[in-house]
């Protein structure tokens, strides 16, 4: 077994339509994998459309549909 690890890394990157803020809706939503069913990398589902999010720069609120 090897010695070191490595850990995998998930994002979930977005612009906002207002200010054109780029951000990451996990990192930004500390609460986002308690409120949703959303499985990491989901995409082309019932869950994974029209998901309201809130830019953290501006307070915009608006939908995404998730893609992988």
């Amino acid at each position: 077994m090897a010695e070191h690890k490595a850990t995998w890394s998930i994002s979930l990157d977005c612009t906002c339509p207002d200010c054109d803020e780029d951000f990451d809706i996990i990192t930004s939503d500390s609460d986002f994998f308690n409120r949703s069913n959303i499985q990491p990398i989901e995409h082309d589902t019932m869950l994974s459309r029209d998901h309201e999010v809130t830019c953290p720069n501006c307070d915009h609120e608006f939908e995404v549909d998730f893609e992988y």
